[in-house]
């Protein structure tokens, strides 16, 4: 099962690789008008550092653009995965007090309980 560590893998791999080539991230002006763009669609597209550092990779011709785009995908899924194995870990640990009207998240420690 992927993990944390592997997608810090991949991370690190892509941060190298930037550095390697002194590469770094600087939007354009299309990159402004695609985010007005997507923004006003409500489809507000927000791209981490990670993603940043790829596009400049390919942009300087250091990754193919299928190159660029297989290892956003894997970055991507080792980042969900890692995130739905926290959230599962975290549900495990919780239950739902009832209280009148609504229902308060309380994580369950050794002696303290903990509002999320």
């Amino acid at each position: 099962m992927p993990d944390a560590h592997h997608q810090s893998d991949i991370k690190a791999a892509i941060r190298a690789l930037a550095e390697r080539h002194r590469i770094t991230y600087r939007p354009t002006g299309t990159d402004e008008l695609a985010h007005h763009i997507t923004r006003l669609a409500g489809d507000d597209v927000v791209f981490d550092e990670t993603e940043q550092l790829l596009i400049a990779l390919q942009r300087a011709g250091h990754l193919s653009r299928t190159e660029a785009v297989l290892l956003q995908a894997d970055y991507l899924r080792q980042a969900k995965a890692s995130h739905s194995i926290r959230l599962a870990i975290l549900k495990r640990a919780c239950t739902y007090k009832t209280s009148p009207g609504k229902k308060t998240p309380i994580l369950l420690g050794d002696r303290n309980t903990t509002r999320l």
